[in-house]
């Protein structure tokens, strides 16, 4: 019985997955998702994708990165698959999908007392969103009719929440789930659900068949509820 790791990795990978492991999983903080606390990587998406990989008896380890990293990783490199990933229809033929492992919305997020209440999402898209960089819902929104020169990103969360309580961005762009985990600590509301997202794990399109084969088994042994 081969064994399996959920070891942080610190080092930077070239461009091959670590000996001894049949696949290299890319993540972000993200929580409730995925996140690293006290050295260990846990989230409720890393506890389904642990699972997975020890019932389909592969060995693998995870790199906890910022998430443009991560995802790029698990595009350009064979053997890694980056979680937890929105599956979009531009992003669909870029990867080979085990999912969904679970399903979400991406929302727009206001401060609780902000004076500023439109009436209609046509109207929400005129005003300043932050959002982090490379979230799915910035093609989105510019496709629905936002301008992009009216986006604040980040490489994380943080720096446009921050702007969202002191006023300085009208709107927050995020998943649903991190919007709940985030509103127990900040004063914060959700305005607008802009879409529903099916997330899974994505892995690069060289990424050996056996190995997907035997995730998918597995997946549907035990789908998303």
């Amino acid at each position: 019985m081969k064994f399996f790791s959920a070891l942080i990795v610190t080092t930077f990978f070239c461009s091959q997955v670590i000996a001894g492991s049949d696949i290299l999983l890319t993540t972000e903080n993200y929580p409730p998702f995925n996140y690293k606390e006290n050295g260990e990587v846990k989230g409720t998406v890393t506890e389904r994708v642990i699972a997975l990989l020890y019932a389909a008896d592969i060995n693998f380890e995870i790199e906890v990165l910022p998430w443009n990293r991560a995802y790029k990783k698990a595009l350009l490199e064979k053997n890694v698959c980056v979680y937890t990933t929105a599956r979009t229809q531009e992003r669909e033929p870029l990867f080979e999908w085990i999912s969904p492992l679970i399903m979400n919305n991406s929302v727009l997020v206001k401060h609780e007392r902000s004076l500023i209440r439109p009436n209609n999402l046509k109207h929400a898209l005129t005003l300043k969103i932050g959002m982090q960089s490379g979230y799915v819902a910035e093609k989105h929104l510019m496709k629905i009719g936002a301008d992009s020169r009216n986006f604040h990103r980040s490489v994380d969360l943080e720096a446009p929440l921050n702007m969202l309580l002191i006023g300085r961005i009208d709107f927050l762009a995020m998943a649903e789930s991190r919007y709940h985990k985030l509103k127990k600590k900040y004063p914060i509301e959700k305005a607008f659900i802009l879409f529903e997202m099916e997330m899974g794990l994505a892995c690069n399109k060289e990424t050996d068949m056996n190995l997907l084969v035997r995730m998918r088994t597995e997946l549907e042994k035990r789908p998303y509820q």
